[in-house]
């Protein structure tokens, strides 16, 4: 559908807001050969087109738009990689009160076997480095960024393997919000019903 045969895909999907890193990814498809391809999912990736064009690189992108999130998987699956390459450094109130969020994206690729590259931050960094799912490149710099694609695409080894089986026995819904309701349950004692206890 695409015109992906052939090429090396890295696939981004989600939100395009600025400390997500899209624009980072961009930067880095300049850095790369004309053989590889940014197959990007979500809502608004057309402000993208500008700075596409400037640097060349608009025939490297492919822009989906909103894609339902049941079809998601199935791009995924098209791709040789994912990236995630967050960059919280240019948000002001990120700076002040921490850098702190459940990265979807990453377990989406986990979950569809897909390598990734991710940005060298706090939370994605254990991820990565407990799973052994992917690569890490430095926020907000492109050529990092795409020497880790370049290194990712090349070999990959055994990371979306590695990534498909932490989701699944570490990273699943239910594994994940039994652990939150368990930590919630600790920090919050439990109080007695209303109505409860004896009559006066």
């Amino acid at each position: 559908k695409y015109g992906l045969e052939g090429r090396k895909v890295i696939i981004y999907e989600g939100e395009m807001s600025a400390w997500h890193g899209i624009d980072v990814l961009v930067r880095a498809m300049a850095l790369l050969g004309d053989d590889y391809r940014a197959l990007i999912l979500g809502k608004n990736a057309e402000a993208l087109k500008p700075l596409a064009t400037e640097l060349g690189v608009l025939d490297r992108l492919v822009f989906t738009g909103h894609v339902p999130h049941g079809e998601v998987p199935f791009y995924i699956s098209a791709a040789d990689a994912g990236a995630a390459p967050y960059d919280p450094s240019g948000v002001p109130d990120m700076a002040r009160f921490g850098f702190y969020f459940s990265p979807i994206k990453m377990f989406e690729y986990m979950a569809c076997g897909k390598p990734l590259v991710a940005s060298d931050i706090d939370i994605v960094r254990d991820i990565v480095r407990e799973s052994g799912c992917g690569v890490l490149a430095k926020p907000g710099d492109p050529r990092a960024l795409a020497d880790a694609i370049r290194i990712l695409i090349g070999s990959p080894g055994r990371m979306g393997d590695s990534g498909r089986e932490a989701c699944v026995k570490k990273y699943s819904w239910d594994t994940v919000g039994g652990g939150i309701a368990d930590e919630l349950g600790r920090l919050i004692p439990m109080r007695r019903p209303i109505g409860g206890g004896r009559g006066r």
